[in-house]
């Protein structure tokens, strides 16, 4: 897909370049001309992998001549080139979308699948504790009483010596 893309920003520049007249700072002896056909023949070879598979050596792009006011010509691919290039990177776009899409489930499916075990295990551990604590509060109550029986048990015992005593 980034070759794709490198190809609609070639076919960009490749346009753009003719837009000025030529200057200094493109070196001696280059011309814009110079510079569209480069861009194009790097368009050609990438749209030629990306498309067709090839060495990018067996593909002439159909050109028209246009003529600025500046009086430059450049080569500017077809429409039917450029709707190409449209419809790859928009068939390319709609298969990371759908790769997303089922990354995404997946992702979902995997979070999901994570809680509910976390949650089966916080459920456990709570189950656990509930019945530690019913065993504790069953000693705890089972001590009181006996501790209570115990009291009585002494109170009624020094009641009765004190009814003896007298």
């Amino acid at each position: 897909m980034a070759r794709v893309l490198l190809l609609v920003l070639l076919a960009a520049l490749s346009h753009w370049t003719c837009a000025g007249p030529a200057s200094d700072a493109e070196g001696p002896g280059r011309t814009n001309d110079d510079m569209d056909g480069f861009n194009m023949s790097v368009l050609a070879f990438v749209l030629e992998e990306e498309l067709g598979g090839g060495t990018g050596s067996n593909m002439s792009i159909p050109a028209e001549q246009s003529s600025s006011s500046q009086g430059c010509t450049s080569s500017t691919p077809h429409p039917e080139l450029i709707q190409q290039l449209l419809q790859q990177v928009n068939h390319q776009h709609q298969i990371h979308m759908e790769q997303l899409a089922v990354q995404h489930q997946q992702h979902i499916q995997q979070l999901t699948q994570m809680h509910q075990q976390q949650l089966h295990a916080l459920q456990q551990q709570h189950q656990q504790h509930l019945q530690a604590l019913q065993v504790q509060h069953h000693h705890e109550v089972t001590q009181l009483v006996a501790d209570m029986q115990q009291q009585h048990q002494q109170h009624l015992q020094a009641l009765l010596a004190w009814w003896g005593y007298w």
